[in-house]
């Protein structure tokens, strides 16, 4: 079941339900064991573990509740319950050792971290997606201000030369007056 610290006469850090001598590591310490290569803390490694568990659970939440990362855990295809951070005494069964429990739990983290990993990478590339998409969309916007500042000159520049133009009409149309007077004058004296 749940694994719970309670000094023993021989180390205030053991814990009452240390499974047989067979599981102990080569590390020789009665805070540790191994089984078929995961490490099993009991004692006050258990407790530190807790502690950490606690830390990184509230990252993993806070980590989460951003949109970013939700839209990873969708485009990876992991549900945000599968990568939470669970407490070792969860994965305890009725009547069941102690080592099964740690087996269980190891296997589930290292599940978990696989998938963390996942999501962390996708939502890498997604924050990459939106400052490419944010840079590209600055430097659309500094190409429609550099536009619309050569639509105004080209503008100004139409303007200008219609202006250009009417003068030069009238002045056309003043000398083709001045010519047909002159023709008129010339008729007369003949």
């Amino acid at each position: 079941p749940n694994l719970t610290v309670t000094p023993s006469r021989d180390d205030a850090s053991e814990c009452s339900t240390r499974p047989p001598s067979r599981y102990y590591s080569t590390l020789n310490t009665p805070s540790a064991i191994s089984v078929e290569g995961s490490l099993i803390l009991y004692g006050t490694d258990l407790d530190a573990l807790t502690k950490g568990l606690e830390v990184e659970a509230a990252e993993v939440i806070a980590l989460l509740s951003t949109p970013r990362a939700q839209e990873a855990c969708q485009r990876v295809g992991v549900l945000p319950s599968e990568i939470s951070v669970r407490q070792p005494k969860e994965f305890g069964r009725i009547g069941d050792q102690p080592a099964r429990q740690w087996l269980r739990f190891n296997h589930y983290e290292v599940r978990r971290k696989e998938r963390l990993e996942l999501v962390l990478e996708a939502r890498n590339k997604i924050i990459a997606e939106h400052l490419a998409e944010a840079q590209s969309q600055r430097y659309l916007g500094k190409c429609k201000q550099s536009m619309a500042a050569m639509e105004a000159l080209l503008e100004e520049e139409a303007r200008r030369l219609e202006r250009n133009i009417r003068v030069q009409l009238r002045q056309q149309e003043a000398a083709d007056k001045e010519n047909e007077l002159q023709l008129e004058r010339e008729k007369m004296v003949r």
